[in-house]
Parts: C-alpha cells; structure tokens; sequence
C-alpha cells in the first residue's frame, strides 16, 4: 500500500493571495488505482496525508504548554477571587459579633463591673498601651494619678 502511495501522490501547500493554505493532492496516471484501493478508505489516506503534511514536521506539544498553564492559572486566580468575597464577609462577621459581645458583657454583665475606673480600661487592655503611650511610657505616673482620683 505504501509504494502505490509513493507512486501516486504528490502533496504540496499552495498560499493563496490572501495568506491562507489550501491543500492540493496531484495524481499521477495511477489516479483510477488509488481511487479504488482508497474508496473503502478514504480516512486513512487522509489522515496519511495529514501525518506527512503536519505530524512529522510540527511539535504540537510545546504549544499546548503555555494554553495549559493559562488556563490553569486563570481557574485558580478565579476561584480564588470569587472566594474573597464570602470569606470577608463571614471573618467580619464573625470577628465583629465575638468583640461586639465580649464589650457588652464586660461593660454590662462581667461581676466586677462596679469597680470604680475608667470606662475604657473596663472594656479592654488597650486603654492601657494608650494611656502609657501618652505619657512617654511612664506607666507608673498613670497608676499614681488613677490612685489619687479613687
């Protein structure tokens, strides 16, 4: 079958004016031979014909590489995007509703909420790191004039 082939056809690529390729097939006097042994199966001779005209000569390999990392990247950056919205809103949420609650109980409910002191060293720590802040860190001047105002 190869040398009927061999004896045959001719395959070559024209470019028409526009820049396009068309495929053309030339046969020899042989034409009415290959017609009848390819009838049955034209598939196969045009997927020889394909093998020989791009298979052999093209490495289609390298090309699906950077489609794949493209496509990859784009469906993990997606996803990932379409992700922070709801995580945003449930760590607010959440976050906001937990220190919500633990001021209301310590300024409220907590059992040692009648001791005299500032309202905001009742809520939290961080009116104290404010406090020393404002006095040079000089914590130990805050506690003195805390005292004197008890």
């Amino acid at each position: 079958m190869h040398d009927l082939l061999n004896q045959t056809v001719e395959v070559f690529l024209v470019y028409s004016a526009s820049g396009s390729r068309s495929l053309k097939a030339l046969y020899t006097n042989a034409d009415v031979k290959i017609r009848k042994t390819w009838k049955r199966s034209y598939t196969e001779f045009s997927s020889y014909i394909e093998h020989q005209l791009c298979a052999i000569r093209v490495e289609v390999d390298h090309l699906l590489l950077p489609g794949l990392v493209f496509s990859s990247l784009f469906f993990l950056l997606l996803t990932f995007y379409q992700g922070i919205g709801p995580t945003v809103v449930s760590y607010v949420a959440f976050w906001g509703t937990l220190s919500l609650w633990i001021l209301l109980y310590r300024a409220f409910w907590h059992p040692l909420r009648h001791f005299p002191g500032p309202f905001g060293a009742k809520l939290s720590k961080l009116w104290t790191v404010k406090q020393a802040w404002d006095s040079r860190w000089d914590w130990h001047r805050v506690q003195q004039s805390l005292r004197k105002e008890i």
